[in-house]
């Protein structure tokens, strides 16, 4: 009898791996795409918003440079 009761302990003590696993990477979130997709995607649009703003600040100085200092 004593050892059914440690066989039942044990099986509640077991852990769900993939329980974890799920909270990962979840594909229907990010529409099907796998997460190194989602990722290089947002390198590329970190890129081209520093590209954005440093030509508007270049695009700034040359009118400051221009206009009125000239």
């Amino acid at each position: 009898m004593a050892k059914m009761e440690t066989t039942t302990q044990k099986s509640k003590k077991k852990v769900n791996i993939f329980k974890g696993r799920t909270k990962e990477w979840d594909t229907q979130k990010w529409q099907g795409r796998s997460k190194h997709q989602v990722e290089a995607n947002y390198k590329v649009m970190g890129f081209t918003f520093m590209v954005v703003v440093a030509s508007l600040v270049l695009y700034g100085l040359f009118n400051l440079v221009t206009y009125v200092l000239g």
